[in-house]
């Protein structure tokens, strides 16, 4: 993943377990396997190495770029890049037994959406979920369902008004 301008930290995660991380003086491998290498993300490049890869798991890894700060009652725009068949879903952040929101199923232009989001939402070329409330936060994942695959994953975090 290649980035213009180095944020203060970058980091790559699995579900919700931090992997490997950079800042601006060093990098440093979270879980044995998985690094990223300080002269490259330096330059920009955010790359995550893994050692072993399992390609069961090749959907399940998500950067910090893909992170996202809103705020209450703001609007989270999610881009669907694609024109197959996708479902939204979202684990809630701070969940003890985590199981995913299934949000909305877009076909076309045709959306279907859980009933207590049927309201919030809008789509056009992206899906917005507007009034943004604290059980909002959480990684969201935007599966292409004809071809069962990942589009892109979001780490979405809620705070308070600003």
């Amino acid at each position: 993943m290649k980035n213009p301008k180095n944020p203060k930290t970058s980091s790559w995660d699995s579900e919700l377990s931090p992997l490997a991380e950079c800042d601006q003086t060093s990098c440093r491998s979270v879980k044995e396997g998985y690094q990223m290498i300080h002269d490259q993300y330096l330059r920009g490049d955010f790359s995550l190495i893994i050692n072993e890869a399992d390609f069961s798991e090749r959907n399940s890894y998500m950067s910090s770029e893909y992170s996202k700060q809103k705020y209450l009652e703001e609007s989270l725009i999610l881009d669907l890049p694609i024109s197959e068949p996708v479902k939204v879903t979202f684990y809630r952040t701070g969940d003890t037994n985590p199981n995913p929101v299934n949000l909305c199923e877009v076909e076309g232009r045709k959306i279907q959406c859980d009933p207590s989001y049927e309201e919030r939402v809008e789509f056009q070329a992206s899906l917005q979920l507007k009034d943004l409330m604290d059980s909002d936060g959480g990684i969201y994942t935007i599966v292409d369902t004809k071809n069962k695959e990942t589009v892109s994953t979001y780490k979405i975090t809620v705070r308070g008004k600003t």
